[in-house]
């Protein structure tokens, strides 16, 4: 299931089964690329997401998928906020 895909694919492997094996409850596993693209987007904004090099770069990971998401679609994408209330 999941567990294999993640040993199968090489991006998800080279995160959560850098040792050959998936990690488990209490081992640190690195984020290296996350962490990056967090660090763009708060130092460049939204825009740095929806137009610049990240997006570039996941619309080639997805077409060579065989996706059909475009830079268009991406830059037309939207954040939806809510608020939350807690009723006690």
């Amino acid at each position: 299931m999941v567990s294999q895909f993640m040993l199968d694919e090489p991006i998800w492997k080279k995160v959560y089964a850098p040792r050959g094996y998936l990690a488990v409850e209490g081992e640190w596993i690195k984020r290296t690329a996350y962490g990056k693209t967090l660090e763009k987007v708060a130092k460049h904004g939204a825009d740095a997401f929806y137009n610049g090099e990240i997006a570039e770069s996941m619309i080639k990971k997805l077409d060579s998928e065989g996706g059909v998401m475009t830079l268009k679609d991406v830059s037309l994408l939207e954040l939806l906020t809510l608020r939350l209330h807690l009723i006690s």
